[in-house]
């Protein structure tokens, strides 16, 4: 990739196929100014470490009768990872819609009224697994895992957890 002096990004792919797909994409794209942003790439889950959540949860959701979703969702919350919002209540609705959009484990709820500004009321806006860093996905499992052994049903062996986190976290860092 190259930034040529006419100020114009080059990009250059790595293979015919993908070559074919990208003038296809943009041949059909209408003439209207365009944005492209660029980041780095962050793999934000491990697959092994959501896959074993997942099975303990519904372990959990079968032990105690309830939806999974539910258990996972308090879970999230428990963690504790959520911005706050004010708003007017009656934008609610349309907010959670949106924040949820495309994301399972992303969830709002009413947390509270405003004092200050009637017809106004506060949000917690929870952050699903698939945002948790390393350090907060080990918390996340944890906290799972205490779950269960509390209602007696198996779950990973300490050094199974460690491994399980150590990929991620190598994972992670090379992304």
């Amino acid at each position: 990739m190259t930034l040529n002096n006419q100020e114009h990004l080059v990009l250059t792919l790595p293979d015919y196929e993908n070559k074919q797909k990208a003038r296809k994409f943009v041949g059909e794209m209408p003439e209207k100014m365009h944005v492209l942003e660029i980041k780095v790439f962050r793999d934000k889950r491990s697959g092994e470490a959501n896959s074993k959540a997942w099975v303990l949860i519904g372990k959990i959701a079968q032990s105690l009768g309830l939806n999974p979703l539910d258990v996972y969702r308090r879970h999230v919350e428990e963690i504790g990872k959520f911005d706050q919002y004010l708003m007017i209540e009656a934008a609610y609705e349309e907010f959670n819609r949106a924040w949820m959009y495309d994301h399972i484990g992303r969830y709002s709820k009413i947390i509270g009224e405003s004092r200050e500004k009637p017809g106004y009321v506060w949000v917690a806006a929870f952050y699903g697994s698939s945002n948790y860093d390393t350090k907060t996905m080990y918390h996340f499992l944890e906290n799972i895992m205490y779950e269960c052994s509390a209602l007696g049903i198996e779950t990973l062996s300490p050094d199974e957890m460690e491994r399980i986190m150590s990929r991620w976290e190598a994972h992670e860092q090379k992304h």
